[in-house]
């Protein structure tokens, strides 16, 4: 986000101040009005506890698709779906805009929820003017309870940070991580290893000691996490330096199974921790690498995410039934190319050949030599989706490859979409574009506080309905 000349100091003020300091300091300020919340009446149940979660880049389109697969091949619903069949609870949907863009961005989205204002894309809890917006994190830990956040992306991506850091700019990972550390979150779980480390950090700061220094158990594979008693209740888990692989890519490489936790293992985890607080807890979930399949069109990928999220939704209603006092909200920050079953006549079937894929367009792409040969494409694809492609379907995946090296099926290299149109003649599964959407998303909410919600809710409207739930001044 480009910043006005007078909030340059204000910057390297953010990155160096200490949380309490820097809220302290600037002024709250809102780039566009919310509807307030309406005050809970006096009667009305309070949340103990929030679990917030987020399916990045889900639109109706990947619910959908994801529901379709688990009745049709796995003999049942997705875990939200069936929960909206028994009724009892608030449906409805989301407003997605951000300020400078009816079409928003992981971190403007997050921000939207976490400090209640809508902002630009890109900046993290900022107003236009470079002022801070106390995110929610920050005043449920000033309330007592515990805060945590878990992601199948990088702890310290956009959505994550939306609800407890202040930065100009989604892509200061390293400050992130430092105000994480700063603002006491309690668990935090992802990958990302690579702003915690001093040997990747550009000030050679080893966050991880200093999280171990506060008290956290510190954890770095699925052993560790499953291991760990559960009376630590503070808890760093890195997982992966960068973005959790795709579960997709499980299936041809085990290890990874037995390294990198799911995501509902990593959400039953931070429940077992946060629930310990006496006060309570609030806890975002976010399914990050639905919105980079989408990203890439990989529809296989793209399914086993959405499906690996659902298992977290299962995770979280559990624990909901078991503790009636917790407010659940599932939702999704923004839709990402909006996939779609389409009619071709493979519609019945397209679904089930999924099952043969082993390998993401991002992980076939890594093991691509340079610069293949139209034959080395061909075997690399066939065995990456294990579908009977021909040459003649792979050559324009080539040609789209053409002079790109070591291509990544990224959109920006032309590759992505190309091959997920050969594709949906074997999938049946059609995509609007490799961008982000401006569509309304899906809204479930749960518990004390739920219906509150109105049926069309703002994204930056939801910040305050949390805190009256909660009990929580503004």
């Amino acid at each position: 986000m480009a910043l006005q000349p007078a909030s340059l100091s204000r910057r390297r003020f953010l990155q160096t101040a200490s949380a309490a300091g820097l809220l302290a300091a600037l002024p709250l300020r809102a780039a566009q009005p919310a509807p307030a919340a309406p005050d809970a009446p006096a009667s009305a149940r309070r949340a103990r506890n929030v679990i917030f979660l987020v399916a990045d880049g889900m639109s109706a389109g990947a619910f959908t698709l994801a529901d379709l697969y688990r009745r049709h091949l796995c003999g049942r619903r997705c875990h939200w779906a069936a929960r909206l069949e028994t009724g009892g609870l608030h449906n409805g949907l989301m407003d997605t805009a951000s300020a400078s863009s009816l079409v928003t961005d992981s971190a403007a989205a997050s921000s939207a929820w976490g400090g209640g204002h809508r902002v630009a894309n890109g900046s993290i809890n900022l107003a236009a003017d470079g002022t801070a917006i106390e995110p929610l994190l920050v005043k449920a830990r000033r309330a007592g309870k515990a805060i945590g956040l878990v992601t199948s992306a990088r702890l310290t991506h956009a959505t994550p940070a939306g609800f407890l850091a202040n930065v100009d700019s989604r892509a200061s990972e390293d400050v992130i991580a430092v105000q994480f550390l700063e603002r006491g979150l309690d668990v935090g779980l992802g990958g990302g290893l690579k702003h915690f480390s001093p040997k990747r950090r550009v000030d050679h700061r080893d966050i991880t000691k200093e999280f171990s220094a506060a008290g956290h158990s510190i954890v770095l594979d699925r052993a560790a996490l499953l291991a760990a008693p559960p009376g630590d209740e503070r808890l760093l888990g890195l997982f992966a330096d960068d973005h959790l692989p795709y579960r997709l890519d499980h299936r041809a490489d085990p290890a990874l199974s037995a390294t990198v936790p799911t995501l509902s293992e990593m959400t039953t985890a931070a429940l077992a921790r946060l629930s310990a607080r006496p006060a309570g807890f609030v806890l975002q979930v976010e399914g990050g690498r639905v919105d980079h399949a989408a990203h890439n069109n990989d529809a296989a990928a793209l399914m086993l995410e959405m499906l690996d999220f659902d298992d977290a939704v299962a995770a979280a209603l559990a624990f909901q039934q078991q503790n009636p006092d917790t407010l659940v909200v599932i939702t999704a920050d923004h839709g990402t190319a909006d996939p779609g079953l389409i009619g071709n006549g493979h519609a019945d079937t397209g679904l089930a050949q999924i099952a043969s894929f082993r390998s993401s367009f991002e992980r076939m792409a890594a093991t691509l030599g340079t610069e293949p040969t139209l034959i080395e494409l061909h075997e690399h694809l066939v065995a990456g989706t294990g579908l009977p492609l021909t040459i003649e379907e792979v050559a324009p995946v080539l040609a789209a490859m053409s002079g790109h090296g070591t291509a990544t099926y990224k959109p920006d290299r032309g590759a992505a979409p190309t091959l997920a149109a050969v594709l949906e003649s074997y999938l049946a599964i059609g995509w609007t574009s490799t961008d982000h959407t401006a569509d309304f998303v899906g809204f479930t909410a749960i518990g004390p506080g739920a219906e509150a919600f109105p049926p069309l809710v703002r994204n930056d409207a939801v910040h305050n309905h949390l805190l009256v739930a909660l009990g929580i001044g503004r």
